[in-house]
């Protein structure tokens, strides 16, 4: 066949050449067309159609399905039809959130169906690159530029062509509490909180989820109205740092958590028996804490936790416990006088990193006065969920829930009831929040009480990682054991 090709094309080549040269000797005539018929002319050479660009839609779902709103925190993607196969588009997202508005930006492909999908369509160039359902959430930035304020928190995403021309968009309002929610603010017998459960449902699964080192009731509200909006019962809890209550993290008693069990078990939305505690720094610490002291809690969700108790450092430079039970003063692990590292944040700023104290200070523990220190975490009652992150800057909060996880593992507490750890190697302190807000914000924090700027830790895209994946672990955890 090679040969046959070889010599076809070579024959090409000679009756090219005899042509160039007024016609083959011997053929009688200077024109190839048979004698008294014109020659044929080529066809001419027509350019195909430009493409043309559809109407363009923009459309959100989560999986299959369409949404016109979403709760937050919950993920989504958005849709964008009608464009040239290949053409390279900008889509830029806003948000006007709490205290400024904020904006993003990224480049895509459409593919060969005119077709982008924020799910599975990578960004070329932009404020993230990738394929990322969430990218056009975290890699948000502060902008002056005014956001459409119809729904303030909603996702807006505008689609423009490479010339710069609108070619559409949409928005997608995102809502944090259900409507119609019962919320009762609590003050019985000391306690400082608020109970949320949806309306009309009763025999709910409770959780009682407070704060960490900032102390107030702010941090345990809203999650105790976000997670009651997804179907369970929540008190959100004060135990510290409000009107009633010790000033700073001092010689808390347990026995107001007893408290706050005894008042859940009064309400009639309530299923008594199923009873989970949530908390997050010290408060995961603290959800360790409850979990290895009272038998009737039934699950745990421990975020950037600490399996081993911490001190409260005095103004008279002593220090005391953090807690106490039964009148008694818990062992704690003081702190150390080591220097805090200092760690640069995505935008440049300089922040002091409190990790190296903490490690220090494990460092000088004793074995005797770790132990002592440490929680008793294989009597709790119940599966344990830790999630942590392996940048955080604040302590270090994988090595601290590492301690608890290794006495469920040496206790066999870990097989009987699946408990669960997880480290985000490129996240901080900041693993846990609710996906949906630029994540460049959660890298270091002006902390409440103290006014200092802390680093928290992580890289933007790796926090983002995080929250979402931790996201879907607590929800499918509360689900597995609580309902």
């Amino acid at each position: 066949m090679r040969a046959f090709a070889s010599s076809v094309t070579s024959l090409g080549l000679l009756l090219l050449a005899g042509a160039a040269s007024g016609g083959l000797q011997g053929c009688g005539g200077s024109s190839s067309s048979p004698a008294g018929q014109p020659a044929a002319s080529a066809p001419p050479v027509v350019d195909p159609p430009a493409p043309v660009r559809g109407a363009v839609h923009v459309t959100f779902a989560q999986g299959a399905a369409a949404v016109t709103r979403v709760q937050w925190a919950e993920p989504f993607v958005a849709r964008i039809d009608g464009l040239i196969p290949g053409e390279e588009i900008t889509l830029r997202s806003s948000s006007k959130l709490a205290d400024a508005n904020y904006r993003a930006e990224a480049v895509f492909a459409a593919d060969a169906s005119g077709v982008i999908d924020t799910g599975t369509t990578a960004a070329v160039r932009g404020s993230y690159t990738g394929a990322d359902a969430d990218g056009l959430v975290w890699s948000m930035a502060k902008t002056t530029q005014a956001i459409p304020a119809a729904d303030p928190y909603a996702f807006h995403v505008d689609v423009v062509a490479a010339d710069g021309t609108l070619l559409g968009g949409a928005a997608l309002p995102r809502w944090y509490v259900l409507e119609g929610i019962t919320r009762v603010p609590v003050s019985d017998n000391g306690l400082v909180g608020v109970f949320y459960a949806a309306p009309g449902k009763t025999k709910l699964p409770v959780i009682v989820t407070f704060g960490g080192s900032e102390g107030g009731l702010s941090s345990g509200e809203y999650a105790a109205m976000y997670w009651a909006s997804r179907g369970y019962a929540a008190l959100g809890l004060a135990y510290f740092n409000a009107t009633g209550l010790p000033d700073y993290l001092t010689e808390v008693p347990l026995e107001y958590f007893e408290k706050a069990f005894a008042w859940v078990d009064a309400r009639p939305e309530v299923d008594a028996t199923k009873l989970a505690v949530m908390g997050g720094s010290r408060g995961g610490e603290l959800a360790l804490l409850l979990g290895a002291s009272f038998p009737r809690v039934s699950a745990v969700i421990a975020e950037v936790p600490s399996g081993v108790s911490w001190g409260s450092p005095m103004l008279d430079g002593s220090e005391t416990s953090s807690w106490t039970f039964r009148g008694e003063k818990l062992a704690f692990i003081p702190y150390s006088n080591a220097a805090a590292g200092q760690w640069t944040t995505p935008t440049g700023a300089k922040a002091p990193a409190e990790t190296p104290v903490f490690r220090d200070a494990l460092a000088k523990a004793a074995p005797a006065a770790r132990e002592a220190a440490a929680f008793k975490v294989e009597k709790t009652n119940g599966p344990i969920l830790m999630l942590a992150g392996g940048d955080d800057q604040l302590w270090p909060s994988c090595d601290l829930a590492k301690i608890a996880m290794d006495r469920l593992v040496a206790n066999g507490h870990d097989k009987r009831f699946a408990d669960d750890s997880v480290c985000y190697p490129d996240s901080g302190h900041a693993s846990t929040g609710l996906p949906g807000t630029p994540t460049a914000l959660s890298t270091a924090v002006v902390h409440p009480i103290t006014g200092e700027l802390l680093a928290l830790g992580g890289t933007a895209r790796g926090i983002a990682k995080a929250q979402r994946d931790a996201f879907g672990r607590i929800d499918r955890f509360l689900a597995a054991s609580l309902r």
